[in-house]
């Protein structure tokens, strides 16, 4: 009987996945387990290496290939969908395991704290946008100094990271919960999941690094809340996250969900992506409109002030806008979009 799951999304990383499946098939563990290899119809070597594994391991590494791309999020939602075991475990093709009783060590833990829900442990963050040295994360501090922590200690920020977790697996086929969590458009899914699972009991840490999670440019989120092709494309499931936040567990961050509709406004204009801010205004309008009211009030306040490119520099630094807010005519043009945007949308900014 399979007790544990693990699921591995992986697309183009044939750099990357050998080491990942080989942290897989040298786990030492008591009871059986699986690992589901979404590979995501990578377009390189990534396929052909998973297939290899699958033959090689057959009891242990499944592959499921894909004949179109789903993207990262689908790709993951329908591994989520197969989970029937009492267990489950997530890394993607990108990271790897250290530590060949990890799985054993987890399971043990939930065996015998039957209030905790989920556990976790730090990793090593092997850093390839740069040179400086490897980090450890969580470190102590950022886990408030605790190794056993709530719910509400996990909606204050995210200090897990998704390559060391071991949930005691809530959903089961047809659960509405699962469901909700599948059909719902939001990043970072993981993040989600962790609150889902945190509902149910205790969250606790294994003060052991036993996981590598690789940060490098083609990282999903390389880039989060700066540039604009991660406002195109993760922009809004990031607002309907922190919208869920609010409605499920009543812990709003208003500052958070404005500034990231101020990014995704800014980057949709600069992209002429009208379909995008249209599901924007249509979906939180109200977000919206504070949203396009402060980027005007902004221009409006160093205006007033006489501090033209201070004032610009500090919006640009604010928000998050990058290019999108521009000297002369550049920024005449941004501002008459907003204006135009309004009126297509039909939403109208409420008063400064």
């Amino acid at each position: 009987m399979v007790r544990l799951t693990v699921i591995c999304p992986c697309y183009n990383q044939e750099r990357f996945i050998g080491q990942t499946l080989e942290g897989f098939v040298r786990q030492k563990t008591d009871f059986e387990f699986i690992v589901l290899v979404g590979d995501d119809a990578s377009t390189d070597g990534t396929a052909a290496i998973v297939r290899q594994y699958g033959t090689k391991y057959p009891n242990i590494i499944r592959p499921v290939p894909r004949n179109i791309n789903l993207g990262a999020s689908g790709n993951a939602l329908d591994l989520f969908q197969r989970i029937s075991s009492d267990y489950a475990a997530i890394c993607e093709g990108d990271d790897y395991w250290t530590d060949e009783r990890k799985l054993q060590k987890q399971v043990d833990f939930l065996e015998a704290n039957p209030g905790c829900a989920l556990c976790f442990h730090p990793v090593a963050i092997h850093n390839e946008l740069d040179e400086g040295q490897d980090e450890i994360f969580p470190k102590a501090e950022i886990r408030f100094n605790k190794l056993s922590l709530s719910l509400g200690d996990l909606l204050r920020h995210n200090f897990i990271q998704t390559n060391s977790v071991v949930y005691r697996w809530r959903f089961r086929e047809k659960d509405p919960e699962l469901a909700f969590f599948i059909n719902s458009d939001m990043q970072p899914a993981d993040y989600v999941l962790h609150l889902l699972h945190a509902e149910t009991g205790s969250i606790e840490c294994l003060d052991e690094i036993m996981a590598v999670y690789r940060r490098h440019a083609g990282g999903m989120w390389a880039g989060a809340s700066t540039d604009d092709a991660w406002f195109l494309k993760y922009g809004l499931p990031f607002l309907n996250f922190q919208v869920f936040k609010a409605r499920r567990f009543n812990f709003p961050q208003p500052k958070i969900a404005r500034n990231t509709a101020q990014g995704i406004i800014a980057a949709a204009l600069a992209a002429r992506d009208f379909a995008l801010l249209g599901r924007l205004a249509a979906d939180h309008s109200t977000i919206y409109a504070q949203a396009a009211a402060d980027l005007k009030n902004y221009v409006a306040l160093t205006e007033k002030s006489g501090l033209w490119r201070e004032g610009l520099n500090w919006a640009r630094w604010r928000c998050r806008l990058m290019t999108a807010i521009t000297y002369g005519r550049r920024r005449e043009r941004y501002l008459r979009k907003i204006d135009e945007l309004e009126t297509l949308l039909g939403v109208s900014s409420p008063e400064a």
